[in-house]
């Protein structure tokens, strides 16, 4: 059981074609619908005919049915060494906003756990590894998006002004602080509804913004970051019905600095780390979710995906947000990193 406020709701028995899924529970993700062939949560994974077990994974924000147990799938013993943490961003042009340049890193402790990165994958294992209490208990991506909560829950208010904590990769992190406007102070900004705005934003009116939807934006991307790695660890050129929350988190993220110049712009002019931690996030999105996930078509069934950056990019109801972007990192940011014209 998570020992955040968040509650496990039941997962649904599935029946895609002839393949029985076992039950099992889920954490704190949104409701989902009915089951397709590619928008199921069964990861097509496999190498050589011998099935990799199923990956799970979160709910999908909006997508079809609920994730596969996968009791086989906990962590193995390490054979490989420590995880290598992936590099940072490539050069930045001049002018840029790069957020190394604006946010200060905290070193977190390592638990010495074993974890196997040539089956899991070099960012599983950084998680799993800096996690002292991991959630265990499901199948692959659930338990890491799981255990990206507990390791945040692990960190949050342990400093002096009680600040809210983001992973990035490599024992590092960042701490910021949470913005007097709760979650109900950015329905205004938020165009795009649905599944998932009615469990994240307007399900929780009175949560903190960076607990919430902060939060739950580093949940869903390590898990997309963990099924691209463990993919390309199979040689497979498709992730069937893998969750795409990055994407909508960046969008609801992008709307709630929206709010925030708005209704508390002292926030953002009094808290630069608070700014790099959405650019960080909206980088680590463009380099693992946009760019080796929903663009390439490695992600099957991310047509909302797609739509969803679409309206961020160029839509009729999204100008207030581009025009946001480019107000706190410039245009030329805002067309490197999302593809904003």
């Amino acid at each position: 059981m998570e020992t955040s406020p968040k509650m496990r709701r039941p997962w649904t028995l599935l029946l895609p074609l002839a393949l029985l899924l076992p039950t099992g529970c889920d954490v704190d993700r949104a409701p989902r619908g009915g089951l397709s062939v590619l928008d199921g949560r069964l990861l097509n994974l496999t190498d050589g005919g011998d099935p990799l077990p199923d990956l799970g994974g979160g709910p999908a924000p909006d997508q079809g049915a609920a994730p596969a147990s996968d009791a086989g799938m906990l962590p193995a013993p390490d054979h490989g060494g420590a995880p290598t943490p992936d590099t940072g961003p490539g050069p930045i042009p001049p002018g840029d906003y790069d957020f190394l340049q604006h946010i200060t890193f905290s070193a977190i402790a390592s638990s010495g756990a074993p974890c196997n990165a040539s089956q899991y994958g070099t960012f599983y294992c950084d998680v799993l590894t800096h996690t002292q209490a991991p959630y265990l208990q499901a199948d692959t991506l659930t338990n890491i998006h799981e255990t990206q909560h507990f390791m945040a829950h692990e960190h949050d208010s342990s400093t002096a002004a009680a600040d809210k904590f983001i992973y990035y990769q490599g024992g590092k992190g960042a701490f910021f602080p949470e913005p007097q406007l709760t979650t109900q102070g950015i329905y205004d900004s938020i165009k795009l509804q649905g599944t998932t705005y009615n469990t994240y934003i307007a399900g929780r009116p009175g949560q903190a913004i960076g607990e919430n939807i902060v939060d739950e934006w580093r949940a869903y991307l390590t898990e997309e970051i963990v099924a691209i790695q463990i993919a390309s660890l199979k040689g497979q050129s498709s992730v069937s019905g893998l969750v795409i929350g990055g994407v909508e988190f960046l969008y609801y993220n992008a709307a709630a600095l929206h709010a925030l110049k708005t209704k508390e712009p002292a926030f953002l002019t009094s808290h630069p780390q608070a700014l790099a931690v959405f650019a960080m996030m909206a980088e680590e999105t463009k380099k693992w979710t946009i760019d080796k996930g929903v663009v390439p078509g490695l992600f099957v069934g991310s047509a909302k995906a797609a739509a969803t950056l679409t309206e961020l990019r160029t839509g009729p109801n999204s100008v207030h947000i581009r025009d946001t972007l480019k107000a706190l990192y410039g245009a030329t940011w805002a067309s490197r990193v999302l593809g904003i014209p």
